[in-house]
């Protein structure tokens, strides 16, 4: 869990994010709002209702989100009566690398230049790559295009001997060929060739059946809250 945390944290707040992980739960601090329903404040946490507890004890009154994998009935209810609201029902997802992997689709980019980061971020409509993320090499920013529009994307980080897996999308006039499959057959061709133990990624419940048939298995389910403050 603390890769995938440190790879989502990284993909979304780049430099400008604190991460601090303990046992069964990591904090994270972002410099700038982060998401479309905006926060600067999150924690992930995997453990029984002292970790709930000690996430309140953590932000005190200030405003944050909440994500717990594997929630159960006491700690949810607990989570409500204290004023939280679910903001999304995700699903943590794994792959491991197997020595047969496929070679990259041809059609398939990386973003080398920041030429390529301006057009990318202009099709995106967001400055999504910064110029910190074309300098690292554990950062990949794939993308195919068709006509000057950029058709899918898709980011991946390496943590360690973890590929966490993020921001996939395909164009809507472009989706129903292949795309984002491609995408994923790349990155898991990346992670072959740098001898990595696995991809990770959370998925939306319309993500499921893509990294399915890509052979990712589903590991714990992750509720989003949102605390009141």
């Amino acid at each position: 869990m603390h890769a995938l945390i440190t790879g989502w944290a990284k993909s979304r707040g780049g430099s400008h994010v604190s991460v601090t992980h303990g046992s069964g739960i990591s904090h994270c601090i972002f410099k700038y709002p982060i998401g479309k329903r905006a926060r600067d404040r999150e924690t992930f946490c995997w453990g029984g209702l002292e970790l709930v507890d000690s996430v309140t004890e953590f932000h005190q009154s200030k405003h944050h989100f909440l994500s717990v994998f594997g929630i159960d009935v006491k700690i949810h209810e607990r989570l409500l009566m204290n004023g939280y609201d679910i903001v999304a029902r995700e699903t943590h997802m794994y792959k491991s690398i197997s020595k047969n992997a496929p070679s990259p689709c041809c059609a398939v980019n990386r973003v080398l230049s920041q030429e390529e980061a301006d057009w990318y971020n202009a099709q995106k409509g967001s400055i999504f790559i910064q110029p910190e993320h074309i300098a690292d090499p554990d950062v990949y920013d794939f993308y195919t295009r068709e006509r000057g529009i950029m058709t899918s994307h898709a980011r991946a980080i390496r943590v360690g001997t973890f590929l966490v897996v993020d921001d996939v999308q395909t164009h809507p006039d472009f989706r129903r060929k292949g795309l984002a499959s491609d995408l994923l057959v790349t990155i898991t061709s990346v992670a072959q060739q740098n001898q990595m133990y696995a991809l990770t990624l959370i998925s939306s419940d319309e993500g499921l059946p893509l990294y399915s048939r890509d052979n990712y298995e589903k590991g714990l389910s992750l509720t989003v809250y949102s605390s009141s403050h």
